[in-house]
């Protein structure tokens, strides 16, 4: 098989860098989002906005390439690619110089030396990219796409397919990120695990040795896979000493580096003695794996009293350890909040999410615009005014008092080992938190069967660890994280989400209809609960 690829914002994404130089050439307010697209809207929206844009293009293409990044993912297709004897070159359209570039930077020369930076590309037998081209023209670029016989050919513009002269035997992938670009008879990808889920399928046994040892140099004489934590796939490795290990191949996204949060936090944790969780071994960042110690043990189905008291003991050492040096820098969780303005944009963004990658659904688009869009106008604006300190509302929860926080932690996360002691797994969401969202989200969290005495016993082992003062926001923070997980319950309507799952789970099939059915009366059920009762806390 042999692949072709573009280069600029298929490839690499420079949403960062245009934001950053935006601001600094007074094009951009700060408040504007890193995303390349809505950059785009509104400086060409203003007076001389087409000009200002392609001044700013010239800036990012050149001397601003060192400060952009490869998209997630991008790294692990070459690498697999590579694996199976699979060809990948670059096809780019690129000008010898940018726009109004007063510092007359080579565009071909910053590329290769962002692409040699980043490792993808050394010229040499062993490199995951095999040729690099520029083109100065679409035309040419497209009859060097014709004259290479690709299988396949990787794109962000649509321009490039919709042309007569693009070559017949050549498969086309859009690579379209937010979903603002009109495809015609194209497969369309969000991100790059869709496009190395769809060209390249299930992962070989062979592959999975291989990224074994790329993260250690020890012989592995079994492999097994043992399915996925929602998001990641785990494998059972053995070494030929008989050690035994798991390999945990990671989603990779923008927003949140899952591997960087486990893998990392696990050790600082380990570091200072924490034992009812897992040990690192070793981790390579680009490819997104990670290896820990091997842990045996049973699902925790029914939690009793005191496998709560478990739970409340390792969320205290959480907290006590939390203003150690060491933890200043380490980044929020995925999904924190602190502060009611940012719950209230992360539902929104949840909510937008849905609309745009579960377009195609007809009966979630109704449910969400008809019947659950007016239950969260109602309620925000309930929060709004009766946030514990009212012009607080926006202010964000001070460093002492916020928590280190597993996110998706519960028993659903968890295993009992033979002595009885619980190991809590799962930490790709790991980092700095709201107390309050720790605690609700526990409460509310779908995966576990808590008896309203167990979350009673929560509760009240939470507020003896916190304080008392975290009462007032938790009871208003209440309705709206009930909101969230009415969102996140249909995620596998989302295209992306649902790409993460398949990977995970090995699988190639979409949801059924029957599960997508289910998700949908579990979101209308606790949206109705919430909306009668949200006034009141009900623990």
């Amino acid at each position: 098989m042999k692949i072709g690829i573009d280069l600029d914002n298929t490839l690499i994404c420079y949403d960062e860098v245009f934001k950053q130089y935006g601001e600094e050439l007074g094009m951009l307010p700060q408040c504007i989002k890193p995303n390349r697209s809505e950059i785009r809207a509104y400086i060409r929206n203003q007076i001389g906005g087409e000009k200002e844009w392609q001044k700013l293009q010239g800036q990012v293409y050149g001397r601003g390439l060192l400060n952009a990044k490869l998209f997630p993912g991008v790294h692990r297709f070459l690498w697999r690619c590579r694996q199976r004897g699979i060809t990948v070159e670059i096809i780019s359209h690129k000008t010898d110089y940018g726009h109004f570039d007063a510092s007359h930077t080579s565009l071909p020369q910053a590329a290769i030396a962002f692409l040699i930076k980043t490792g993808i590309y050394t010229g040499d037998p062993s490199s995951l990219i095999k040729e690099v081209s520029f083109f100065p023209t679409r035309e040419e670029k497209i009859r060097a796409i014709a004259g290479k016989n690709f299988d396949w050919f990787i794109d962000d513009l649509p321009k490039i397919y919709d042309s007569p002269k693009f070559p017949r035997i050549t498969n086309k992938l859009g690579f379209d990120p937010h979903l603002d670009n009109t495809f015609t008879d194209v497969v369309v990808a969000t991100s790059w695990l869709e496009i190395d889920h769809y060209i390249l399928g299930l992962w070989q046994k062979s592959e999975v040795a291989s990224l074994a040892s790329e993260v250690d140099s020890t012989s592995f004489r079994e492999i097994k896979r043992i399915g996925g934590r929602g998001n990641s796939g785990i494998y059972k490795v053995k070494t030929k000493c008989n050690r035994v290990a798991a390999l945990k191949i990671y989603v990779q996204e923008s927003g949140h580096n899952r591997l960087h949060s486990e893998y990392e936090g696990l050790r600082l944790l380990n570091n200072v003695g924490l034992k009812n969780i897992p040990r690192p071994i070793g981790c390579t960042q680009s490819l997104g794996v990670g290896l820990y110690d091997w842990i045996d043990g049973e699902i925790v189905d029914n939690p009793k009293a005191g496998d709560i008291d478990q739970a409340l003991f390792l969320v205290e050492q959480l907290y006590n350890v939390r203003l150690k040096e060491n933890w200043r820098r380490f980044p929020k969780a995925s999904a924190a909040a602190f502060s009611g303005q940012a719950l209230e944009e992360q539902i929104s963004h949840r909510f937008k999410s849905l609309v745009t990658y579960g377009s195609g659904y007809t009966e979630l688009r109704n449910y969400l615009c008809n019947e659950l869009k007016p239950i969260i106008d109602e309620i925000v604006e309930w929060g709004r005014v009766s946030w514990p300190i009212r012009n607080r509302y926006n202010e964000e929860l001070l460093l002492e008092s916020r928590t280190l926080s597993p996110s998706d932690f519960g028993f659903h996360n968890a295993l009992r080992n033979e002595t009885g002691k619980v190991i809590f797994i799962d930490w790709e969401y790991f980092g700095w938190d709201d107390p309050a969202k720790l605690i609700g989200d526990f409460l509310l969290h779908p995966g576990m069967n808590l008896s309203d005495k167990i979350k009673s016993k929560w509760l009240t082992g939470a507020v003896r660890i916190f304080g008392y003062e975290i009462m007032p926001r938790l009871r208003v923070m209440w309705p709206y994280l009930t909101l969230c997980w009415c969102l996140i319950l249909l995620n596998e309507y989302r295209r992306d989400i649902w790409a993460r799952r398949a990977t995970a789970a090995d699988v190639t099939v979409s949801p059924s209809s029957e599960r997508l059915e289910k998700q949908l009366c579990r979101s209308k059920t606790l949206a109705e609960t919430i909306a009668r009762s949200y006034r009141e806390f009900p623990y």
